[in-house]
């Protein structure tokens, strides 16, 4: 299995945006040394936005290089993730596309009682997957990247 990291950066006013690949990069000191090469490419701009897969420790460092920028998850890596580490738990596609579906239903809610709504009907409907969304997912929420 090929460990890699993703990151796709936005600019204000750009049209354009950079994604970066770390290859293998499973220390903090190799993260917070190609993070640090990055800043020194882009001296003297201010990047607002990563959009990044849920890997704490890249989380942690660009908030260390970058702390006035916001770091997101999208929703499609998340999903993956979820798609990877959940589908064996349903015993039909069919129940796991209802997962799904409330899923969704939760990161789309537009209001916190919609939102806590979601999230109990997804608890009582889907337990037996609901402890990985509670200890993985969850706590993100505010970091979720819509589209």
């Amino acid at each position: 299995m090929l460990n890699a990291w993703y990151i796709c950066v936005y600019f204000p006013r750009m049209p354009f945006h950079l994604d970066l690949l770390f290859l293998l990069a499973k220390w903090k000191l190799i993260i917070l040394k190609l993070l640090g090469m990055f800043v020194k490419l882009f001296r003297g701009m201010i990047l607002w936005v990563f959009v990044t897969d849920r890997e704490l420790m890249l989380m942690g460092a660009i908030q260390l290089w970058f702390p006035l920028s916001k770091n997101i998850l999208y929703i499609w890596h998340i999903e993956k993730n979820m798609a990877t580490n959940c589908k064996r738990h349903f015993s039909t596609q069919e129940t796991f596309e209802d997962f799904q579906y409330k899923w969704r239903k939760v990161v789309y809610s537009t209001s916190e009682n919609e939102y806590e709504e979601h999230v109990k009907t997804l608890q009582q409907d889907h337990p037996t997957t609901f402890n990985y969304l509670e200890e993985t997912w969850l706590p993100c929420k505010q970091s979720f990247f819509r589209h």
